[in-house]
């Protein structure tokens, strides 16, 4: 099963088949767009979940949102620890 990073890093590249199964038909119909695809390729990582269609690709979205808060938190915490 592909984790929920390499999904949100490559999902371009990521084997459906390896994906879990309530992302599959989303990620077959992200794959085949090319706009998306081209936008993947233009934007900051962080920003494309914003590209993604909320009714073609609620569950892909949530996850890539899920991860960027976790990495914002990070960040923020590493800012934290860097003041004192």
């Amino acid at each position: 099963m592909e984790s929920g990073f390499i999904l949100f890093a490559l999902p371009f590249k990521t084997n459906v088949n390896n994906a879990p199964e309530n992302v599959q038909m989303e990620l077959i119909n992200l794959q085949c767009d090319i706009n998306l695809k081209q936008n993947f390729q233009d934007v900051h990582l962080v920003n494309f979940c914003s590209y993604l269609p909320i009714d073609k690709s609620p569950q892909i979205r949530f996850a890539a949102i899920r991860l960027i808060a976790l990495f914002g938190s990070t960040d923020i915490c590493e800012q934290i620890f860097e003041q004192m």
